[in-house]
């Protein structure tokens, strides 16, 4: 229970440093809602019945990056980036109410890419506007090559089990030389 709870309040604090610190609280808030539940399982504590409280997580920081979007000055990114929210939740709500992994994969949260992307190109380049076209290819090639990635991690989370997704078994790996 205390593993439980632990996890727990992380997920409500840690995502308020996206307010004064998008970048880094988003970050933060991504690691955690990607490591959770692994460390939830590892220490058997309550996991399955963390998948709803998850969601419910993920809306609350997600939608936390939403409102950072808002401020956002290029107004081509900042539509995109709202639309990509308000699909994600709406594949979110489907998905809580029919049950079904696949749903998550037709609506990938490209959100959080985008919104973590558009902020360290913003960081590196120092661009909130593209001008030319090569300002719009610098950007858009690597965003298309992590949209790709996203819907391959969906579909090995959602689809192909999460057992079997790259990463998550080293980190049970890593967890248990930690603790034992």
């Amino acid at each position: 229970m205390e593993v439980f709870l632990l996890i727990f309040l992380l997920r409500l604090i840690v995502p308020l440093f996206i307010l004064p610190f998008p970048l880094l609280g988003g970050l933060l808030a991504l690691l955690l809602d990607y490591f959770d539940f692994t460390i939830l399982s590892y220490f058997n504590s309550e996991s399955n019945q963390y998948q709803l409280i998850d969601k419910v997580l993920d809306f609350y920081y997600l939608t936390l990056e939403a409102y950072v979007v808002l401020r956002w000055k290029n107004k081509l990114i900042r539509g995109l980036a709202l639309g990509f929210y308000v699909y994600r939740i709406f594949g979110i709500l489907l998905f809580e109410l029919l049950q079904q992994g696949f749903l998550l994969v037709i609506f990938p949260n490209l959100f959080e890419i985008l919104f973590l992307y558009y902020l360290i190109f913003l960081d590196v380049f120092k661009k909130e506007y593209f001008k030319s076209v090569k300002d719009k290819v610098i950007f858009s090639l690597p965003l298309f090559i992590l949209f790709i990635y996203k819907l391959y991690q969906e579909y090995s989370l959602h689809i192909f089990t999460q057992e079997k997704w790259l990463g998550v078994e080293f980190i049970r790996k890593l967890l248990k030389q930690f603790f034992n």
